[in-house]
């Protein structure tokens, strides 16, 4: 399994399709998160892996051939925000993942305190953008009450639904991203000298002859120091955004279904 997560790049046709985002009258759901500016293809990839630019060109002809309803293209907005948001989230997640594993939050209290602060930020954004996607997504929810005919309501209820779960699984962990500032606020560092006293200090003690022998080893115990415990934790990230990827790649599946009629 990939240490760094590598978003899906499927969830990107529907933008495509639909020649980018559309125009946005009203207010965010949260005003605390900025959306992008329109782009004006398809959103440009977010991992070494080549761009499906076949795929997107066919798709953009497509939704230029036919006008769209009011009920099309109301759906249309909330999904495209929802999936630029969703994106948006993943590079976050990636750069949540490289910056754990690359942090030392125990050379000083400067590091760690610059450590903090800088994971807060992306903590923020990562949950604030999920909640905003989340807002779009009981829009659309609630608009499909008004869908034409039944089968549409259903096929749009499965993407909204499959749309639904990234979005849930990435506030999860932006809260896992919340435990983990929380423990390093409140934990103490273990800088290498202090690491090397623990070390000497467990092994003098293993040597002691009548003192218990931890038939792990005497360094077993020891507690793990802040950088090593975000460490830990970029790997749990990792594990989390595959689920957050198969999510994301049951909504592309469903796209065009749900959009069909719309065409």
């Amino acid at each position: 399994m990939s240490d760094v997560f590598v978003p899906t790049l499927a969830l990107s046709v529907l933008l495509a399709a639909f020649g980018g985002m559309p125009p946005v009258g009203a207010p965010d759901t949260d005003p605390g998160v900025a959306l992008p500016p329109p782009p004006v293809g398809a959103p440009a990839p977010v991992s070494p892996a080549p761009s499906p630019a076949g795929a997107a060109s066919h798709l953009r002809e497509i939704g230029h051939t036919r006008a769209l309803t009011t009920f099309c293209r109301t759906a249309i907005d909330h999904t495209n925000r929802s999936i630029v948001l969703l994106l948006e989230n993943d590079e976050r997640i990636g750069d949540v993942q490289n910056y754990l594993k690359t942090t030392d939050y125990d050379r000083s209290e400067i590091s760690r305190n610059n450590g903090i602060r800088a994971l807060v930020d992306r903590y923020v954004a990562l949950r604030a953008a999920a909640v905003s996607g989340d807002g779009e997504m009981n829009a659309l929810k609630e608009q499909l009450k008004d869908s034409p005919t039944d089968e549409q309501r259903a096929a749009m209820l499965q993407l909204q639904e499959a749309l639904d779960g990234a979005l849930m699984r990435q506030k999860r962990l932006a809260d896992r991203i919340g435990r983990m500032i929380v423990i390093l606020e409140n934990h103490d560092r273990i800088d290498a000298d202090t690491r090397s006293q623990e070390e000497f200090d467990a092994l003098r003690a293993q040597n002691d002859f009548f003192a218990y022998k931890d038939p792990e080893g005497p360094l077993a115990n020891l507690p793990s120091s802040l950088s090593e415990t975000a460490k830990a934790d970029a790997v749990d990230i990792s594990d989390r955004a595959v689920d957050i990827s198969h999510d994301e790649d049951d909504a592309s599946n469903r796209l065009d279904a749900a959009f069909a009629s719309c065409l």
